[in-house]
């Protein structure tokens, strides 16, 4: 515990920096053993593998400052490769006793972009003065199994090996996507007439803008489907599907306890179940000091900022932000934009993700993308991804035009409110992938809660409504700065994919031994999410300058000098305060609704009979920007003598603080 005694009688000593800024709090140390990996009953320990280096850096005050940079483990994978933390910090204090960012990459494998990034960060950010109070940490490889793996045949691409029956028949990793044409890639089939019993839908027609894509017909225009669309397989079963239970494994951003989808596929037969998410929450749930956290994936709440005040149907469970954060992430997403021009994003579900739970349960400043977008010639890219489309949308039940068919927008996909017409859907959703079909349900979960209802009613056979019930919507989604119109997203990758030469296959006749003649191609798994080679420098770039501005915004609480007043026959009036001088709230609006840490606290040792005025203890869930937590005591006690007043913090450690009762100069008469 850190002793701070502060002598009243002569001048007094500059502001003291307590917690943020590394004076507050007790030491910690981390022993020097190997583990052995995480049981499910057992969490698994911070361990130093790597011996702490120290280099030295100039910050922008001029004065050389210390740099730590070390490696731990803490834990390992389901095939025993060790899950390393990086931390980098500067010497003002104890590296955990400051605020913390995380950095965490890898937890979807097919993302190659994140762990190059999230590591090279390392050794960039070593030089950053913000570091003096503060202190980076960096998951590179969350999913250190999956790196450069083939993952062609997975039924979940980029999750981890564990064996799954996602079919239900008793048998695991039977029947998966394959590579029939030996073109290298597997891709999608398109079939104009599927044999009945494999009990494919005609869901898509060919774009008549552009015969190489496919997409969902729209009967609200009269559109007719030709064509079923289906994963390059065949039924290796003979169950009459295809592709549906692949080599097995779990979508670690599936597996966390934040909305985890228990009855879909590929997402654990548990919350982290799975050892390498088990690994870092439980590492995580004991680094009380990490303030925000950044992932790199194919998530994205920053480009598109998430909806403020949306919950789930309990109305607990945020599935946007709160509305305390949004300022605070507004503005980040302004800072983003402005180190890296990235102004589109995808929509990507959140349930059972890192980042929801980060956010909802840790109540952490929680920021994700992919750190790349699709370089789109000047006029036509920036596609702004609004409350409708980023995050499932605002959609409500619209009112119809005279005569015309009820609708409700899911997401982007225009639903009509007949039986025939949600039945055609639900066969339609029942022919996606499980990503798709996640990303669908998100999109009609985030509908009003009476909307729903009234789906599920009409799909049952209740009538459908001549006229949309009116409902008030949350504050919407923030957009990008910047509007689109313009092709489709489809059609600026396909343009993107001729450009570099990769990324798409034509489609290509084949006789499939059994859905007879198909035609085989489309987009390449995986080649959306990642950024070329040549990309990286500037990426890299862009990247270091976004986090080092985070780092130098995290919060910094300074304890003020005491002010101790005499009021004559042993009474004396003590004020402590302690102000944030950072540009964070120290605690998140969704952190103090959480709950999870205990509020700020400072108290006063005194007998109870000396205290003659104010509480022992006082208490402060959050210090906004700028914001001040002010205790303030009357006790008895003959000059000279001294009090001790504890500042205490879950975050940041304790701090006494040792006061001579003696009058200051800004203490009054």
């Amino acid at each position: 515990m850190k002793l701070l005694t502060i002598s009243m009688k002569g001048c007094l000593a500059a502001s003291v920096l307590a917690g943020c800024a590394g004076l507050a709090g007790c030491a910690s140390t981390h022993q020097q053993a190997e583990v052995p990996p995480p049981q499910a009953n057992q969490p698994p320990q911070g361990v130093l593998t790597e011996t702490p280096t120290a280099s030295t850096f100039t910050a922008t005050t001029g004065r050389p400052v210390a740099a730590l940079i070390d490696r731990f483990q803490i834990g390992r994978s389901a095939e025993g490769r060790p899950i390393y933390v990086y931390r980098v910090s500067g010497n003002g204090g104890d590296a955990d006793l400051k605020p913390g960012l995380l950095i965490v990459a890898g937890l979807d494998a097919r993302h190659t972009s994140g762990p190059t990034i999230a590591r090279a960060l390392v050794d960039r950010l070593e030089g950053t003065a913000a570091l003096e109070h503060s202190t980076l940490y960096v998951v590179a490889h969350a999913n250190p199994d999956a790196a450069g793996r083939d993952d062609s045949t997975m039924h979940t691409p980029g999750g981890t090996r564990t064996p799954e029956d996602a079919d239900r028949d008793g048998r695991v990793d039977e029947d998966g996507p394959a590579d029939l044409n030996g073109d290298g890639f597997v891709t999608m089939m398109r079939v104009a007439n599927p044999p009945a019993k494999y009990g494919l839908s005609l869901t898509h027609i060919v774009d008549p803008d552009n015969p190489r894509l496919m997409r969902p017909a729209n009967s609200g225009k009269g559109e007719l489907a030709t064509r079923a669309m289906v994963t390059e397989s065949m039924d290796a079963d003979g169950d009459g599907k295809m592709a549906e239970d692949g080599l097995g494994g779990v979508d670690l951003n599936h597996n966390f306890p934040y909305r985890w989808p228990e009855f879909a596929t590929g997402n654990g037969i548990y919350p982290l179940s799975e050892a390498e998410s088990n690994a870092l929450a439980t590492w995580l749930l004991g680094r009380s000091n990490i303030h925000a956290t950044l992932v790199y994936g194919p998530h994205d709440t920053i480009v598109n900022v998430p909806a403020a005040g949306r919950f789930d149907q309990t109305n607990r469970v945020p599935t946007g932000i709160e509305s305390g954060d949004k300022a605070l992430m507004d503005r980040l997403s302004d800072l983003y934009e402005d180190a890296t021009g990235l102004t589109s994003a995808s929509s990507v579900d959140m349930e059972g993700s890192f980042v929801g739970w980060a956010y909802a349960h840790l109540g952490l400043v929680t920021l994700a993308n992919s750190a790349w977008q699709r370089p789109d010639p000047a006029g036509e890219g920036d596609q702004a991804h609004d409350g409708s489309n980023a995050s499932g949308g605002e959609s409500e039940m619209t009112s119809p035009a005279s005569g015309e068919t009820p609708f409700v927008m899911v997401g982007d996909f225009r639903l009509e409110l007949t039986q025939e017409a949600i039945q055609s859907a639900l066969a339609e959703v029942e022919s996606m992938s499980p990503q798709e079909q996640a990303a669908r349900m998100e999109m009609f979960q985030a509908l009003p809660a009476a909307t729903q209802q009234r789906v599920m009613a009409i799909a049952q056979g209740a009538p459908a409504p001549m006229v949309a019930e009116p409902e008030a919507a949350p504050e919407p989604a923030r957009p990008s700065r910047r509007a689109s119109s313009g092709p489709s997203d489809d059609a600026k990758w396909l343009a993107y994919a001729d450009e570099v030469g990769r990324g798409y296959v034509d489609w290509q006749t084949f006789d499939h031994p059994q859905l007879g003649e198909v035609e085989i191609g489309g987009f390449v798994p995986g080649f959306k999410l990642n950024a070329p080679a040549d990309a990286m420098g500037d990426i890299l770039d862009a990247q270091a300058d976004f986090v080092a501005n985070v780092l130098g915004m995290m919060p910094r609480i300074e304890i003020e000098s005491p002010v101790v007043e005499n009021h004559g026959i042993g009474v004396w009036r003590v004020s402590v305060e302690a102000r944030n001088a950072g540009e964070m709230p120290t605690r998140t609006a969704m952190g103090i609704k959480a709950r999870r840490l205990v509020p700020f606290v400072m108290a006063i040792d005194v007998d109870q009979d000396r205290l003659i005025g104010g509480s022992k203890i006082v208490r402060a869930n959050s210090m906004a920007p700028g914001g001040v937590m002010r205790a303030e005591w009357l006790v008895l006690g003959d000059e000279g003598s001294t009090v001790l007043v504890q500042f205490r913090t879950e975050e940041y450690g304790t701090t006494d603080i040792e006061i001579e009762l003696a009058q200051t100069s800004a203490g009054g008469n």
